[in-house]
């Protein structure tokens, strides 16, 4: 049984260490063409200049949106991972409103290919129909 318990627990720290150096590995990768704010400077400038837009937290390959008025507050995260740019938002309303409270969005840009532009259009849709 203890054997049992010392491979679970080899294979766990295994699978976190190579988590970890695959982190680091997108960091820097895309570090090098100048974080998520220059190499999606189409997604991250639509963000920026939204209304009311405030930036929470921001590394290279992580960047936080906090975006509030009077009826709602959009949690919108920027992740870059795996050569991907994964983008989520978090849509809480302040009052009872029934309409999918709480409700996420998400959209993905490749490092090569997708075009940004059409990511923001999308996103533009999804906002342009919230209540």
């Amino acid at each position: 049984m203890e054997a049992f318990i010392n491979i679970t627990l080899a294979f766990a720290i295994v699978l976190i260490i190579v988590f970890t150096l695959g982190r680091i590995g997108d960091h820097t990768n895309i570090a090098q063409v100048g974080g998520i704010r220059t190499h999606y400077n189409e997604i991250f400038s639509f963000f920026y200049n939204l209304p009311n837009s405030q930036i929470k937290i921001e590394t290279k390959s992580f960047v936080t949106f906090q975006i509030q008025d009077h009826r709602c507050s959009k949690s919108i995260r920027l992740n870059y991972s795996m050569d991907m740019l994964n983008i989520t938002c978090k849509v809480t309303y302040y009052d009872d409103t029934p309409f999918e409270n709480g409700k996420k969005f998400e959209w993905s840009v490749l490092h090569r290919g997708d075009s940004q532009t059409k990511v923001v259009e999308k996103i533009q849709e999804t906002f342009s129909k919230l209540p």
